[in-house]
């Protein structure tokens, strides 16, 4: 009876043997996976500032974009101007170099 005791016993510390090796095991996996997703969410960290990054760049050429279509939007004012001027022009040369709108006493 002693030595089937002994035998149970034997078998019972190989299979706790056996399963502590695979704890170790699990734990070990455990380990690698908790580093793998540590690496992996400071990537993923580091891709959301670098996006962060992309959209705030594309929102300020959004801007400036804007900016000059408004710009070429008031092209219609610069036109606007260009034809007074230019009406204005005409007018000193139509009126002699605009001695006969305002005289000045000099030789027209």
């Amino acid at each position: 009876m002693l030595s089937q005791h002994q035998a149970v016993l034997s078998y019972q510390d190989t299979r706790l043997d056996s399963i502590s090796d695979s704890v170790a095991r699990a734990k070990n996996t455990s380990l690698a996976i908790s580093d793998e997703l540590t690496q992996q969410d400071q990537v993923m960290a580091d891709a959301g500032r670098d996006f962060e990054r992309g959209t705030t760049r594309v929102q300020r050429e959004t801007e400036r974009v804007e900016d000059v279509r408004k710009y070429t939007k008031s092209d219609k004012l610069v036109k606007f101007l260009l034809f007074l001027f230019l009406v204005f022009f005409m007018f000193l040369l139509l009126t002699d170099g605009g001695c006969k709108v305002v005289p000045t006493g000099r030789n027209c």
